[in-house]
């Protein structure tokens, strides 16, 4: 769910773990960065980079970035991967990943600020090795001047736990609770991926049809060398579609800070009549938000009801997850962690129309540990068990594995499924690995990301 939002470039997981960087490249940004030459950067992306961000949107930021920092002084290593950048108005830390062949394929930037924090406040009693074993991995993150309040749970041994940290609002001094509302982004999208499986198990749909027999009939047939999009490809990532509809930024009315408001169907389909694809269906996964929105469309259809209907009876209803929804109450709303930016200024809640189903829900820790624990235990016949036996089944496999929305990550011999998610002022993470029964769940009100801290516990779990 992002975009270059307040100097931001984003950058899959595995790209996060899995490359280092060098100085060289470095100080060819810095050069390249103050002479303007913002195309030459650009052609140094990886190819995959580039499909998730056009050069058109690259340089505009790029410029934008110059116009905020100034030209750039120096570039200092602080830690692997991390840069200090020095501008002749502001400083930035740079983020900067290059695969094996030197070309970069994660770059970040954020503001930078020489203020400490205090430590967070928390619920941890740091009484048993768990307790301290969560506090080793979490009171550095939270030192980080970019976040604000963090919740956490973790299913272990039959039992569930509740860890949290900072606040719910800047400088309010509350803790979050298990019952604290966040935005969780794109784990929504496991959530998609199993009201599909379910409409299978109830042969409502099979995920080998085409798409264009659930949309409407003026909508030409979305091929490539007559290779059509399968239903399966828009759960997997791999139809061919755009993160991005082309026109999205474009949207009259369109707000960066609740960007997708505005998007409704129409706009979809109108989009889809004059979309033509570059390559075919199935031959590389490609992360998109248009693809899983658009499934959560053809389910609508499917069932002749709202994704937020199909939501709350399919799953949140049988799993008794009573704060897990799209739209918050008036009651609800008083539990709801405010969001903020990477400027940890306060940033407004996203609504979503027609791409609902990529990350419009949101929900509890609390909430959250009964969805995991179901898909762990998928053994009770009320709760879909083979639905979510299918979602968790891989559909496609090269350098990623994934399943119907969920992907997978192979630790030794263990499995770990898992899905991370982000708005404007909310950052997630989920895994669980369904052989050891253990699972985290982690929701945050900042910009600042817990993949890592949820790697390094769930990692630690499975030991």
């Amino acid at each position: 769910m992002k975009r270059l939002f307040s100097f931001l470039l984003f950058f899959s997981l595995n790209t996060v773990f899995g490359q280092m960087t060098t100085d060289q490249t470095a100080q060819f940004i810095k050069d390249k960065m103050n002479t303007g030459e913002f195309s030459a950067i650009y052609a140094t992306l990886t190819e995959k980079f580039q499909k998730q961000v056009p050069a058109t949107d690259f340089e505009g930021f790029s410029a934008g970035l110059m116009q905020a920092m100034g030209k750039i002084q120096s570039i200092t290593l602080q830690k692997p991967n991390e840069y200090l950048v020095k501008g002749e108005k502001k400083t930035f830390k740079m983020l900067l990943y290059t695969d094996k062949s030197g070309k970069i394929a994660g770059l970040q930037f954020k503001p930078h600020t020489e203020q400490t924090k205090e430590k967070a406040i928390t619920s941890n009693p740091l009484q048993t090795n768990l307790d301290k074993q969560i506090d080793a991995f979490v009171s550095p993150f939270m030192q980080q001047t970019g976040t604000m309040g963090m919740s956490i749970g973790i299913i272990r041994d039959g039992k569930i736990y509740f860890y949290n940290y900072g606040e719910t609002q800047k400088g309010n001094k509350t803790l979050p609770t298990e019952n604290t509302i966040f935005e969780i982004g794109s784990i929504s999208k496991t959530f998609t991926g199993s009201l599909l499986a379910m409409a299978v198990v109830e042969k409502k749909i099979s995920l080998n049809d085409e798409i264009n027999k659930y949309l409407p009939k003026d909508i030409p047939k979305l091929a490539f060398n007559g290779k059509p999009i399968l239903i399966k490809h828009l759960a997997n990532h791999t139809s061919g579609l755009p993160r991005m509809p082309e026109d999205f930024f474009q949207l009259a009315g369109f707000d960066e800070k609740n960007p997708y408001k505005n998007y409704t169907n129409k706009e979809l389909f109108e989009y889809l009549k004059k979309l033509k694809l570059t390559r075919e269906p199935e031959k590389q996964l490609e992360y998109s938000n248009l693809g899983v929105g658009l499934l959560g469309v053809i389910l609508e259809r499917v069932y002749k009801k709202s994704y937020e209907e199909l939501i709350k009876e399919k799953i949140a209803l049988p799993l008794e997850m009573k704060d897990t929804h799209l739209k918050t109450s008036e009651n609800q709303f008083t539990r709801f962690a405010k969001g903020y930016n990477e400027a940890t200024e306060e940033n407004s809640n996203w609504d979503f129309q027609a791409l609902a189903a990529a990350g419009a829900i949101r929900s509890t820790v609390s909430d959250m540990l009964l969805y995991t624990n179901a898909q762990i235990n998928t053994y009770n016949k009320l709760l879909w068990s083979s639905a979510f036996n299918l979602a968790q089944t891989t559909t496609y496999s090269a350098k990623e594995e994934i399943g119907l929305g969920w992907f997978k990550m192979k630790k030794d011999v263990n499995t770990i499924l898992w899905h991370n998610g982000g708005t404007g002022g909310y950052r997630s993470f989920m895994a669980f690995d369904k052989n050891k029964k253990v699972g985290i769940v982690i929701l945050t009100n900042a910009s600042e990301g817990p993949d890592s801290v949820g790697i390094q516990i769930i990692e630690w779990l499975l030991k």
